[in-house]
């Protein structure tokens, strides 16, 4: 005799995986439970979980991972902003936009932003700066004309009296942060003697005769380099030999910007030049806040690490079921 079995097990079967996320759990049967959750970068629309029922179907039909979408970063005075062709522009996660200072501008900060998993981009917007060469000094017995020492500006000069300028006449600020050509100078009408050179600023000059055949030696302070001619000898037509030196401040560059974190403060990026760091709200900086400029043409330590405010694991309270395990700013548990 053949005994059949009317009593079979009820199935709903595996219910699929979402598109970008997965289905976790392993048991398919009669009040299982399965939980879904999305990819990094994506957010969960419908029901986390569902249960198999009695008829064979589950509860909740899968649910929807919708990419997240950070804000339009916005635009930089005199930079340029360089992301996708396509218009409209989305800014999902994963996309990157770049900033280029336009000319005569220079980059202060991160060039390049990208959307983080959390709808926020990972750095704060740079900033683009204009390009100064600063004073670009005075000879003994000249005279500057010109007021402004910003990119493409331009100065010129003269001599007192009835002194001749040899040299260029007039300079121009370039985007390297340097005057074209070289300080000239005046020459006098004193037989046998040359006149005075003067002394760079920010540097020194050994010796302090004039006469034929004299020669003068230039040097800088620490954190400044010297261009033009580091000795220079009288000649018999009064004139002296070589470039008019001049001491320039060494740079140390773009110090960057911390991820999750912002430039408050920033008087420039050659020696002596600070930069203040500050973490956006909810995250914590571990390192130094403020860098300097130094004589070698480097920042002091580094870029500091902007971290997450963790409040920690709250603890479970009795007879209830905590859902949730991130413990980091802003973040919800439910009990």
């Amino acid at each position: 005799m053949i005994v059949i079995n009317k009593y079979t097990a009820i199935t709903c079967g595996h219910p699929g995986n979402p598109v970008n996320g997965v289905t976790n759990g392993s048991e398919f049967n009669l009040n299982d439970v399965v939980n879904f959750t999305c990819s990094t970068g994506y957010l969960l629309q419908g029901a986390s979980r569902a249960q198999c029922r009695s008829n064979g179907q589950w509860s909740s039909s899968l649910p929807i991972c919708r990419v997240v979408n950070c804000t339009d970063p916005g635009f930089i005075e005199n930079a340029v902003r360089h992301g996708q062709q396509n218009f409209p522009e989305s800014f999902k996660y994963g996309i990157s936009v770049v900033y280029h200072c336009k000319k005569g501008f220079y980059l202060l900060g991160s060039s390049s932003l990208t959307c983080k998993a959390t709808g926020l981009w990972d750095r704060s917007l740079p900033k683009c700066l204009p390009i100064s060469c600063g004073h670009p000094g005075v000879p003994v017995n000249a005279v500057l004309s010109g007021d402004k020492f910003t990119h493409g500006s331009t100065v010129h000069y003269s001599c007192t009296g009835s002194r001749t300028l040899i040299g260029n006449s007039s300079r121009t600020c370039q985007e390297d942060s340097r005057w074209s050509g070289t300080l000239p100078h005046c020459l006098g009408n004193s037989p046998g003697f040359c006149d005075d050179p003067g002394v760079p600023s920010h540097g020194s000059r050994l010796g302090d005769e004039f006469k034929i055949k004299s020669l003068l030696r230039f040097s800088c302070e620490m954190g400044y380099q010297l261009r033009g001619s580091p000795e220079r000898a009288c000649l018999l037509n009064g004139s002296w030999s070589g470039l008019q030196p001049v001491c320039e401040a060494v740079s140390c560059g773009n110090p960057g910007t911390p991820a999750n974190g912002k430039i408050i403060y920033s008087d420039g990026i050659s020696f002596t030049s600070s930069v203040i760091y500050a973490c956006w709200e909810g995250y914590k900086t571990s390192g130094l806040t403020t860098r300097h400029c130094t004589a070698n043409g480097t920042w002091t330590g580094s870029t500091p690490d902007c971290t997450v405010i963790s409040c920690g694991d709250p603890g479970e309270l009795a007879n209830s079921i905590q859902f949730g395990n991130d413990f980091t700013f802003n973040k919800t548990l439910l009990k």
